[in-house]
């Protein structure tokens, strides 16, 4: 008797609003995730870092222009499964693809607009990024030859990860808003390290699917243990920088969002689920901007 009583007080118990609402966030944040939302939103979130870091006025259409460009660039893969044609005849929005295509048309849309507000500096390097993204995802034809995409050549897409990331969200908004000198070189070097951090687990995630198509990373170089050592050590390097570049406010946040991230990137290995990898580890962009807005705050 007492066993059906448990059961029923079980059943009760967690159909209970606040399990529901529980469950109805976790969904959210698996469409968020599996959407690239989050992606554009730490996009949107590290450009935004870099003007409170650099302490000059905000070109509010910046950090949404990334926000946006990192959104299409992250769903590039989808509209090119599916094709232009096929895209433009969607007659609903059913499924998730279908939202990546649609949210891939608006992002390029939106983004056209938007380079209307950038000096021409920035419209260079944000087209020349741009190429980079649809180059590194997708193959192309040059003089009549099909060249594969960068991110097919061995050993070379994580550098072209951190580059273009860190070429949108810290020398978008500085060039041609204020001189790059030695502190900025300084800091572009930080955010490359933390980047390459927090870039290398999903090269160890990817270890057999790279395997399978005869793509070699670091991890295949290296063995898991001293990747992941390597990660660690790149982030141990950013956050060294971090006292040539900030003053002591701004390196409490650096130091508490590191360690976060450190702990995040220990974590990782191939038994995680992908909402790990692509709403932890990448949400790291967005906690570190988070938390060290909140430490100038205070």
């Amino acid at each position: 008797m007492h066993k059906v009583l448990i059961h029923c007080f079980s059943i009760s118990f967690f159909t209970q609003p606040y399990f529901i609402s529980q469950y109805k966030l976790i969904r959210a944040f698996r469409f968020l995730v599996n959407s690239n939302l989050w992606m554009a939103l730490a996009g949107w979130s590290g450009t935004y870092m870099t003007y409170f870091l650099a302490n000059i006025p905000v070109n509010p259409y910046i950090p949404l222009l990334v926000a946006i460009s990192t959104l299409a660039d992250y769903n590039i893969p989808p509209i090119h499964q599916l094709g232009i044609q096929r895209t433009l005849k969607l007659a609903g929005i059913r499924n998730l693809p279908q939202i990546k295509v649609l949210f891939f048309l608006l992002s390029i849309s939106l983004s056209a607009f938007l380079l209307i507000h950038l000096n021409l500096i920035q419209i260079v390097l944000f087209l020349h990024l741009g190429a980079i993204s649809v180059w590194y995802a997708l193959p192309i034809k040059l003089f009549g030859k099909s060249l594969p995409p960068l991110r097919m050549i061995n050993f070379l897409k994580i550098f072209l990860i951190v580059y273009v990331w860190v070429g949108s969200i810290y020398f978008l908004p500085l060039l041609g808003e204020i001189e790059i000198g030695q502190k900025e070189i300084i800091g572009g070097i930080e955010r490359a390290l933390f980047f390459f951090g927090i870039t290398l687990p999903f090269d160890i995630r990817d270890f057999y699917i790279d395997q399978e198509v005869s793509l070699k990373t670091i991890p295949h170089k290296t063995g898991f243990k001293r990747a992941k050592v390597l990660a660690i050590n790149s982030l141990i390097g950013g956050l060294a920088l971090v006292y040539f570049s900030y003053n002591p406010p701004l390196q409490l946040g650096f130091i508490l969002s590191y360690l976060l991230t450190t702990g995040i990137v220990l974590g990782a290995n191939l038994n995680r689920n992908g909402l790990y990898f692509t709403g932890l580890i990448d949400g790291t962009i967005i906690f570190q901007a988070l938390i060290i807005f909140v430490v100038i705050q205070i």
